[in-house]
């Protein structure tokens, strides 16, 4: 039991600050992930504690900068992308 102590408090100091982390369906948004989705999308990710909080306000970053411009499918394919980079460095954290 205290070899796991120490090693999820190893895993939890080289995650903070770095990655998302996830448990599940839960999440975390660090302040880096929380930067870069802002800058991406133009709005504050606030009150994302789940999987489906992130997928709903990407959802609904969306919905606002819809239309059919080039731009705009290249904005929505570089926010897949963050939230996919985001996933992928939780799943990469938590599954050493």
């Amino acid at each position: 039991m205290e070899n796991d102590l120490c090693w999820m408090t190893d895993l939890m100091r080289a995650a903070i600050g770095k990655n998302m982390l996830q448990l599940g369906v839960h999440i975390r948004l660090t302040s880096r992930d929380v930067e870069r989705l802002r800058y991406v999308t133009g709005f504050e990710p606030v009150g994302i504690k789940r999987l489906a909080d992130l997928d709903a306000y990407i959802e609904q970053c969306k919905q606002h900068l819809r239309g059919r411009a080039d731009e705009t499918r290249l904005l929505h394919k570089l926010i897949d992308e963050t939230v996919a980079s985001c996933r992928t460095s939780a799943g990469v954290v938590l599954h050493r």
